[in-house]
């Protein structure tokens, strides 16, 4: 499997011929896309371009959770031979994937195209800071020697996390974008001349240039984001020389749209992804629940594939501003981290629609001055327009799948209430 076709207009041949017919397999195997056509008027053999996706009706997680395992699986699946993975529930609304073992496997083939896309080699020493459940394996190092990986609890704490990773000198760091931020927060000036990875592979969550340029200064290090989920795997990795984000269009089909029309290039929208490897368990034209921008086509690296200008975020995690509007969580950093230097971890939780709560884990004890000064520069971001109380606390509790959530919205925790009484 090419990484990329010999011209972007061969790369929009590939992608309509995959997208057919996988949308051909699902008309005819799986009952709740044979229902949803039916009733949307629709039929696979009139697909012949992209601009036909709009056709197809839009699924979501929620219309997902409703349904029965096997009005999703097709009939040629075999329940007992696929692999489930849950997501990760940090949105509040955890659902199961099934996979076959080739899907699998294609999956596991484009995670190393991007691998050696970003400049790592097979025999990297990497290391992943995250939330571990039970013994990680190492099938491939074992057996080949290749693609070494080890493990560290997120839960740990950091400078345990940072003295480990001085211990063993990984050439590859890969943790959340947020966890990349929190760890390099957490090196001392000695740390900083023994560690130094040759690259940060960030994801996850949100990364801001503000913490981009602090991961990066304090590794000394390539910061290189991907993106990613669950239910598709990979989406797209940071071109290492424009910045922007390559599509993985061999493997995911993604649309981004704006007031339910397509976006131009330039223009913020909701993505929409169509896994064109998921034959076991379809999912087709899902509303992934993140904002992005839309870049230029192709990129101008000379890569013949669309690419994404940025990734803001969940829809879930903008703040609703008094008034109307709204602000990304994340135009809240610069102020934590240019006025609380003595800030290890933080978490804003909005209280109500006027009223954010941030929680502060000091890496030494501030004044009642320096705490003041810090929630008057977050007051002023936000126009004065909704109230912040800072409080001190010991520890913040990792979230469902590890991924440190920097801002919990009304919505979001509504979710995760829903999510438990389910």
């Amino acid at each position: 499997m090419r990484r990329w076709p010999r011209s972007f207009d061969q790369s929009v041949s590939l992608q309509v011929r995959q997208v057919r017919r996988l949308l051909q397999h699902a008309e005819e195997q799986v009952p709740f896309y044979r229902r949803a056509y039916r009733e949307a008027g629709f039929s696979a053999s009139q697909f012949a371009s992209l601009e036909d996706m709009r056709k197809i009706p839009l699924t979501s997680r929620e219309q997902r959770q409703a349904l029965p395992e096997e009005e999703l699986l097709a009939s040629s699946a075999h329940r007992a031979k696929l692999i489930v993975k849950r997501t990760s529930g940090s949105s509040g609304r955890p659902l199961n994937v099934l996979r076959s073992r080739l899907e699998l496997a294609v999956c596991q083939f484009v995670n190393w195209q991007m691998h050696k896309e970003i400049g790592t080699r097979m025999r990297d020493g990497r290391v992943s800071v995250a939330l571990l459940r039970g013994q990680v394996k190492q099938r491939w190092h074992r057996r080949f020697g290749i693609f070494p990986m080890d493990w560290l609890d997120v839960r740990l704490p950091v400078q345990e996390i940072v003295t480990r990773l001085c211990e063993t000198k990984p050439d590859i760091l890969i943790c959340p974008s947020s966890t990349a931020a929190w760890l390099a927060n957490g090196m001392t000036p000695e740390n900083r001349r023994v560690f130094r990875p040759r690259i940060v592979l960030t994801w996850g969550d949100t990364i801001s240039e503000e913490m981009r340029n602090e991961i990066r200064e304090a590794f000394q290090a390539k910061v290189v984001d991907f993106y990613g989920s669950h239910e598709t795997r990979m989406i797209a990795v940071q071109c290492p020389e424009t910045g922007l984000y390559h599509l993985f269009e061999n493997m995911t089909a993604v649309e981004v749209l704006r007031d339910g029309e397509p976006a131009e290039e330039g223009q913020e929208g909701e993505v929409v992804v169509t896994p064109l490897w998921s034959y076991a368990m379809p999912i087709i034209r899902y509303r992934q629940g993140d904002i992005v921008k839309l870049g230029p086509k192709p990129c101008p690296c000379g890569a013949s594939v669309r690419t994404l200008a940025g990734i803001q975020g969940r829809v879930l995690d903008m703040i609703p501003i008094p008034g109307g509007g709204e602000i990304h969580p994340y135009n809240l950093i610069r102020p934590v981290v240019s006025e609380m230097k003595w800030v290890r971890r933080f978490q804003f939780v909005q209280e109500s629609p006027r009223a954010l709560r941030l929680l502060l884990v000091p890496a030494e004890r501030p004044s009642n001055e320096q705490v003041t000064s810090a929630v008057g520069a977050l007051e002023s971001r936000l126009s004065g327009q909704m109230e912040i109380r800072a409080e001190l606390v010991e520890e913040i509790p990792v979230p469902p799948g590890g991924k440190y959530c920097p801002y919990l919205s009304l919505q979001r925790q509504e979710s995760w209430r829903k999510s438990k009484r389910d």
